[in-house]
């Protein structure tokens, strides 16, 4: 069969088209076909995601046309250039604009870079695997592609540091921009599940996000790509051990699902009545019940241990989102 495929140059196919391939050899078990398929795609032998409907139908046999798909929609300004004419002649011309400006393309500019092709499932697989996420805060509807932001040594940030530290292992490209994909997705999720508009307008960059996620909760997370390092900044100290807890949920997802659980880090938590050396490890803070990341607000963070369960594992992003 597979020789049959490659003879045929296909570089995907629909999961209806499998179950009818398989019945043709006797396999009429819907549950036998996805176990076959299961099996397929642990030993390399394709690419098949189950988690929304929208990725199970689609059954990749190259993986380099997926990686295709993302060059177009992920790609440098300035290497990779698109003709302006082409997309002033579309009636894209703005929208092009704020793709590579503001890293928010339109569904308008994401079909026409994928030729209408097979749109829905690049941008659901996308979402998965957190390199693009909603951004419903505007009067029309856009995409957030982390990956197009540009960096700015300008940012402004204060408050009480959490420092997460990657320095004894590796931080690789593609963290960041995922982290900043999941602090959008709840804040739409909250949004739209509390029908509340978050005020505030999200201030996003390369290395730098400030951005309310609930009301009563901003984030403000700084990358030092040096030091290896992600920098979170409290100004609530009410708020300080939740927002620990949910950014270090993110960082655990974004680790299982992304990095094959290779990353290691270690949070150093900052101690305002010291002066000098104020950053003191998570283990230490949490012995003398540091204040007010311990003590004052007994909440979830209690045991950053636990998220090593389930609840950041095999789940949705919507589920995930809601638990925490």
């Amino acid at each position: 069969m597979r020789f049959y495929l490659k003879e045929k140059k296909k570089t995907w196919l629909s999961h209806s088209y499998v179950t009818q391939l398989a019945n043709t050899i006797g396999i009429r078990d819907a549950s036998e076909i996805d176990m076959a398929l299961e099996l397929f795609h642990d030993r390399g032998m394709l690419f098949h995601l189950t988690q929304t409907e929208k990725l199970k139908r689609i059954v990749v046999l190259h993986p380099q046309w997926l990686i295709d798909g993302f060059c177009k929609i992920i790609r440098d300004k300035d290497l990779h250039r698109f003709s302006q004419n082409e997309f002033e002649v579309a009636g894209l011309k703005n929208d092009l604009q704020m793709a590579f400006k503001n890293a928010l393309p339109t569904p308008e500019y994401i079909e026409y870079l994928l030729k209408s092709h097979n749109v829905k499932f690049f941008v659901d697989f996308m979402r998965r695997v957190m390199l693009l996420s909603e951004w419903k805060f505007m009067t029309e509807s856009y995409f957030l592609v982390p990956s197009l932001l540009a960096d700015n040594s300008d940012a402004q940030y204060a408050g009480l540091k959490c420092v997460f530290d990657f320095s004894d292992d590796f931080l690789p490209l593609g963290v960041f921009e995922r982290l900043i994909c999941l602090c959008a997705c709840y804040k739409y999720q909250q949004q739209a599940t509390q029908h509340v508009r978050i005020s505030g307008i999200p201030k996003l960059s390369g290395n730098f996000i400030s951005m309310d996620i609930t009301p009563e909760l901003k984030v403000q997370l700084l990358l030092k790509r040096d030091a290896k390092s992600i920098t979170l900044f409290v100004h609530d100290s009410e708020q300080a051990s939740r927002t620990l807890f949910i950014v270090n949920s993110m960082l655990r997802k974004i680790n299982h699902d992304a990095m094959n659980s290779g990353l290691r880090w270690q949070i150093l938590l900052e101690d305002s009545n010291l002066k000098e050396n104020n950053l003191v490890i998570y283990e230490q803070a949490k012995e003398k019940e540091l204040a007010p990341w311990f003590g004052v607000s007994r909440s979830k963070i209690d045991d950053l241990a636990e998220l090593d369960s389930e609840k950041t594992k095999n789940v949705s992003l919507e589920d995930f989102i809601l638990s925490l």
